[in-house]
């Protein structure tokens, strides 16, 4: 019935309590609110379900009531919009607002007035009863004590107190009402901010309700066809976390094994295993098993193995290199490294793959040590076999035994000293191969790293785990040289460089080192003069040993050696000027005792002094300078002293000579003649010998060859001087009368024909002719002289044929000679020009 909906209806929306009806005295009323059982626990239900009695009312139900009255209710706004209101309703609403404004205002400074009666620390922001001074201001108790003392026994502090209760309750009265007046000035914002909220509250209700409907709709879908398909992803999950925490136990039991497993591995010397089983166990710690407690020292554990097999790996390598190196010398030639080669491999193999490139000091220190021991043993073990009887006779004392291998040294003659120096050499060269074949294995391990770090697989890191724990799984059954192809060496380029530049560093110290170790024992020999002494081949065949051993060095590490080299030149300079000194002493002897007569000299021994510097420099090439000097200055002694003797007349005071004669001179002629022809030979070897910026010093041969060509003059000159001589001495004599021929033309062919005959058969036939012509230019000049002085002339008289009578037997008396072919030609020139009188 239409109560009874009514009633449902109204108890279906009765969702007031009576505080909300007393704070909004504008809101709807409900009737029957004071039937309700009110307390805290009375809340509005939160869902009004719909109403199964009445029917769902849509807005479409009130379409053909909203048709009909349309145009009524257009009509009804167009009048009420076009109302107006009067001026007097305006005056009077102005009024009545002024007079709301100005009661407003009046309450408002009344209330303000009241507020100035409350103390301003009742305001206070930080108001608290707990602060002692704010209670003492609201609750003055010093009040009541003087009160109380004032008088004793009466109701005067009660009364006070009492004042002072109605004074605070007059304070809340003031503040509760300016309270209610803020309250009721902002009623209307805040009863509408109410009915807001009252709107929410309803929507967020059905909304909560909606969402409890899909919900279990949702559980519905979700028993029906998601349940057994998550159980089926749970499940796979499941497993898939065990197998993580098997693999976890398997990985964690296989590093459990690590430290047995690397003492495996150090007691079969696989260094290089050991340390990448501690490089994939310290990985493996640090991102598979993190956080892992049982693990938690092993990482540091490892650290300090780590450091231990380093200090092994450079024990080792120092023990490995001092075996190799210290053994016995059986074969020269041997160059292999031994039966420790995988165990040598395996040291540098791992020292190569922890960067610890500091084992080529290890490796020079016992290069050196070896160089040293190599010397002094091979020293004493060749004077040992030395008997003593065998020593220089200079040296020979049956009282005195050497008491150290310096002495030892000293006394061995020089074939012993010879065969010591070979057999040291050998033993250097043996060790020095030693020490070539580990460079070059060091080089080869080094380089194999480079190549094989730069060949390196890129996924190599990602499957380096799983890789290493199959390792450790099969670790049983492996062998304990571990594989280089499976290992990181980690050797880049600059590593690379480095190793190698240093490793050859150590070959070329190592070289030179034996080179300082053999100089220092050379000159041990060298003292008191004893490599002076040495003949010449002996002294060619000390260095022929010792540039053999110089050149192999220098070839096996490719560079020069100064040390040996340079104690050698230094000696061999010291030989040469001792060679010079007595080819100086043996030429000056050989020349003062020189009785300069002809004598047939073989080819071999013309040229004995220059063919013996040259032999020199062949085996001695480093001393072609000093050389240069040395035979300059010999050809310079022989040219000087030649001079002294011949031209000088030093024979007649040194060998007793009783005159210079001319055959005395054509023999120095000769002699120059045989230097001069040698002189550009030796230039030109010492151009084969020296390089092209060097050519300059062989000016000196020219100055030399000059000095030899002004000496022949000289020496032509002199026969020419010595025949002009004789020419004006018997001029000089010579009168013109019979009988003719005169003495005087006599002696001068005597003289003519007796230099002819010294001189045939020295000089050349060219040499003679020119020589003679030269001497008959003399004549004839010297002749018109004396035809001038004594005015006789081709006028045909008896002195003209006199003179010509003398000429003829002149001509023929010496035409015969070879040289003298056309003298009379010279002879008709004689009357031609004639000479100006000699006052």
């Amino acid at each position: 019935s239409q109560n009874e909906n009514d009633k449902v209806d109204f108890t279906s929306r009765a969702a007031q309590n009576l505080p909300a009806v007393l704070n909004d005295p504008r809101g709807r009323r409900e009737t029957d609110f004071f039937t309700k059982t009110w307390g805290e626990e009375f809340v509005p239900p939160s869902i009004i379900p719909p109403s199964h009695f009445v029917d769902w009312i849509d807005l479409s139900d009130f379409n053909e009531y909203r048709s009909k009255i349309a145009n009524p209710y257009k009509i009804h706004k167009k009048n009420k919009r076009s109302v107006k209101v009067g001026s007097g309703s305006k005056n009077e609403d102005s009024t009545n607002t002024n007079s709301v404004h100005l009661e407003s205002r009046q309450r408002v400074n009344s209330a303000s007035k009241d507020l100035d009666l409350i103390p301003k620390v009742f305001l206070e922001p930080k108001f608290a009863l707990e602060d002692p001074d704010t209670f003492n201001s609201v609750l003055p108790w010093s009040q009541f004590e003087t009160a109380a003392a004032d008088h004793d026994g009466s109701s005067r502090p009660r009364a006070s107190a009492k004042l002072l209760q109605e004074k605070l309750t007059h304070y809340l009265d003031i503040a509760e009402v300016e309270l209610a007046r803020q309250i009721s000035l902002k009623s209307e914002d805040f009863f509408s901010a109410m009915s807001s909220q009252d709107d929410v509250v309803d929507r967020v209700a059905y909304t909560c309700a909606e969402i409890r409907i899909l919900r279990e709709k949702l559980m519905i879908i979700n028993e029906l066809l998601c349940k057994s398909c998550l159980e089926v992803l749970k499940l796979k999950c499941c497993r898939t976390r065990a197998a993580t925490v098997f693999h976890k136990l398997k990985l964690m039991s296989a590093v459990h094994q690590t430290q047995p497993m690397i003492q495996v591995m150090l007691s079969s010397s696989d260094y290089v295993g050991a340390l990448d089983l501690i490089a994939t166990t310290q990985e493996v710690l640090q991102q598979e098993l993190s956080g892992i407690q049982s693990f938690r020292h092993l990482g540091s554990q490892l650290a300090e193995m780590e450091k231990v097999i380093v200090k092994m790996m450079e024990a080792s390598f120092a023990e490995l290199i001092a075996k190799e190196l210290n053994k016995p010398i059986e074969k020269p030639s041997e160059l292999t490294i031994g039966d420790d080669e995988d165990r040598l491999l395996s040291v540098l193999f791992g020292l190569l793959r922890q960067k610890k490139v500091n084992f080529l000091n290890t490796f020079r220190e016992e290069s050196f040590n070896a160089i040293k021991a190599t010397v002094k043993q091979s020293v004493a073990e060749f004077v040992s076999d030395i008997d003593l009887s065998t020593v220089e006779d200079n040296n020979k004392n049956l009282d005195y035994y050497p008491s150290n291998l310096t002495e030892h040294v000293r006394q061995l003659n020089f074939l012993q000293w010879i065969d010591m120096l070979q057999h040291i050499f050998s033993n250097i060269l043996a060790i020095l191969h030693r020490i070539k074949s580990l460079h070059d294995l060091v080089m080869e391990i080094t380089s194999e790293a480079t190549a094989k770090s730069k060949s390196k697989d890129p996924n190599h890191d990602a499957t380096n785990a799983n890789s290493n724990e199959s390792d450790r799984e099969s670790v049983d059954g492996k062998s304990s040289v571990t594989s280089e192809s499976d290992i990181d060496h980690n050797i880049n380029e600059n590593d690379h460089d480095k190793i190698v530049n240093d490793s050859k560093e150590l070959l070329c110290a190592a070289c030179e080192l034996s080179h300082v170790r053999l100089a220092k024992l050379l000159g041990i020999r060298a003292k008191d003069d004893c490599l002076e002494r040495l003949t010449s081949s002996d002294f060619m065949m000390l260095i022929r040993s010792i540039h053999q051993f110089i050149a192999e060095t220098e070839n096996m590490c490719g560079r020069q050696m100064h040390s040996l080299s340079g104690t050698l030149m230094a000696q061999a300079r010291k030989f040469v000027e001792k060679f010079h000194e007595e080819r100086r002493t043996k030429i000056s002897l050989i020349l003062d005792n020189e009785q300069w007569k002809q004598a047939d000299v073989p080819p071999e021994f013309q040229a004995l002094m220059t063919i013996e510097y040259c032999e020199c420099i062949n085996d001695v090439p480093m001393l072609t300078l000093d050389m240069i000097n040395k035979v300059a200055e010999i050809l310079k002694l022989f040219n000087s002293r030649t001079c002294q003797l011949v031209l000088g007349a030093g024979a007649l005071q040194v060998v007793g000579l009783r005159t210079i004669t001319s055959k005395h001179l054509a023999l120095a002629y000769r002699c120059l003649q045989v230097m001069m022809i040698y002189i550009p030979l030796i230039k030109a070897y010492f151009q084969s010998m020296l390089p092209q910026k060097k050519h300059i010093l062989l000016t000196k041969f020219d100055h030399l060859l000059q000095d030899y060509q002004n000496h022949c003059q000289e020496i032509n000159a002199k026969l020419i001087s010595i025949m002009d001589t004789v020419f004006f001495s018997q001029l000089a004599k010579w009168e013109v009368k019979a009988p003719t021929p005169s003495q005087c033309f006599r002696g001068m062919i005597k003289q003519v024909a007796k230099l002819h005959d010294a001189l045939s058969d020295l000089l050349t036939k060219e040499h003679i002719k020119k020589l003679f012509d030269e001497i008959m230019n003399c004549f004839i000049s010297r002749l018109k002289v004396r035809l001038t002085n004594h005015e006789i002339s081709d006028d045909g008289g008896s002195q003209h044929g006199l003179v010509t009578s003398e000429l003829l037997f002149f001509v023929n008396s010496l035409q015969g000679f070879d040289g003298l072919s056309n003298i009379n030609e010279k002879i008709n020139n004689v009357w031609k020009e004639r000479q100006p009188k000699n006052s």
